[in-house]
This record gives C-alpha cells, structure tokens and sequence, in this order.
C-alpha cells in the first residue's frame, strides 16, 4: 500500500498538486474472515488517519462493506 501512496505524491509533486496529509483519511476493506494488520501509510512523513467511515459526496463507505 505504501508503494502506491508513494507513487500517488509523486504524480501529485510532478503536477504541481499539494496533498495534505491532515485531510486524507484511510479505509480498510477486508473481506476475508481474518483480521489482518497493516502498517501505517504515510505522507510526506505524516500518518494517514485510519478511519471506519468516511462519507463521500453523500455517500457513506464503510471498512464492512
């Protein structure tokens, strides 16, 4: 995961669009049976908050999808 976030700020710096850390969330979506146990992502050295929703244009997204 941290390589595509990766890959994200770095298109973002080559466009000249700043993305901040402070108003990104993250959410898990796991459909297996198992809780796994990811690592914090990270922006510009800052934690990405792990939320359980988020609610986009109206619509609500949840990590039990």
């Amino acid at each position: 995961m941290q390589c595509v976030t990766n890959s994200i700020v770095d298109w973002s710096q080559q466009n000249e669009f700043e993305l901040n850390p402070l108003k990104c969330k993250q959410i898990m979506v796991n459909f297996s049976r198992t809780q796994r146990d990811y690592p914090p992502i990270l922006v510009n050295g800052t934690t990405i908050e792990r939320v359980k929703k988020a609610e986009i244009l109206g619509l609500v997204i949840t990590d039990m999808m």
